[in-house]
């Protein structure tokens, strides 16, 4: 973004678009490590409770209602705008030999469209959970006699009756035997009791499982060990996170301090202004997906449980 040859309209777009165009690949990254954590929670929950003849059936999501795919779009939506704006204002792009300008479409289109439609593309399935699951054969395939004892008494379990159970019962402090076989078999006598809740899903909703899945109180080998393998995934995406914030945070500073305020260049502070706004979303992405899992975790025996699902 050249100010010696941009009008100073173009100017402030061409800052603008760039910082989306900056940031687009550090969200993306953050938000897949969101969705693995759902993804996670609910195929652990989905393969336990089938082992104790009860089949999960997840909610129909709707990816158009998610933030976090409103998020994305937006955000690629105005990086790909720079790359027009480059067309229409930048003589590098608009040559004498039609080769030149193909040439540098295309290698636009390898470096950054094709893989960021790919993303999308990938993104909007995962919220197809059901379509990740392995088959019912393929699961049963090797012990045929113990599928044929079990297919026959599978019961359908509604997520929302789950996930409904869970914000109005401690269910395992009703436990006799604190672990995580005992908690499978409790929800399938539990579902039958219960209505389906169709109160408004709130953002992250689908994280329900960790109040039965990171509960402490559960004292087999089996929960032991889901909560230390899934503490490092945490512990991953917080690093990860907590390092995008770090870039972001100094790029902002940078930008609006040391470049539009020191240097006298306005156009820079819209640019950090946007990435300060990326920083502040993931900030609350943190929030939502990590740390709403650790005060389920919590609150599952020393507060009062959490009304708002993790």
């Amino acid at each position: 973004c050249d100010s010696r040859t941009l009008p100073r309209g173009s100017l402030f777009a061409c800052e603008y678009t760039k910082a989306f165009l900056r940031v687009f690949t550090l969200l993306a990254l953050n938000i897949s490590l969101a969705v693995a954590i759902r993804i996670i929670l609910q195929e652990r929950i989905y393969y336990g409770m089938l082992r104790f003849g009860g089949l999960v059936d997840f909610a129909d999501s709707a990816p158009l209602r998610d933030p976090l795919l409103w998020v994305l779009a937006v955000s690629l939506l105005h990086g790909l705008l720079h790359f027009v704006l480059k067309f229409c204002n930048s003589n590098a792009w608009r040559t004498d030999s039609l080769k030149d300008d193909l040439q540098e479409i295309q290698e636009v289109v390898q470096a950054f469209v094709a893989p960021a439609f790919v993303f999308m593309a990938l993104f909007y399935s995962s919220f197809d959970i059901e379509a990740t699951l392995i088959p019912l054969n393929k699961y049963f395939e090797e012990d045929w006699d113990y599928a044929k004892c079990t297919l026959g008494s599978i019961a359908p379990l509604d997520e929302r009756i789950l996930r409904h159970i869970f914000e109005e019962q401690d269910v395992v402090g009703e436990l006799k035997e604190p672990t995580i076989h005992a908690a499978y078999s409790r929800l399938v006598h539990l579902h039958s009791e219960h209505k389906a809740d169709l109160s408004p899903h709130y953002w992250f909703a689908e994280l329900w499982p960790a109040k039965l899945l990171l509960d402490p109180r559960l004292t087999d080998r089996e929960s032991r060990n889901f909560r230390c393998v899934f503490h490092v995934v945490l512990a991953v995406a917080g690093v990860v996170n907590a390092t995008t914030l770090g870039v972001l945070a100094s790029q902002a500073f940078k930008d609006i301090y040391y470049d539009a305020w020191l240097q006298g260049q306005p156009e820079d502070a819209l640019s950090g202004a946007v990435i300060l706004a990326h920083a502040v979303f993931l900030s609350c992405l943190l929030w939502k997906c990590v740390m709403r899992a650790e005060l389920c975790q919590s609150s599952a025996c020393c507060m009062a449980r959490p009304k708002e699902p993790c």
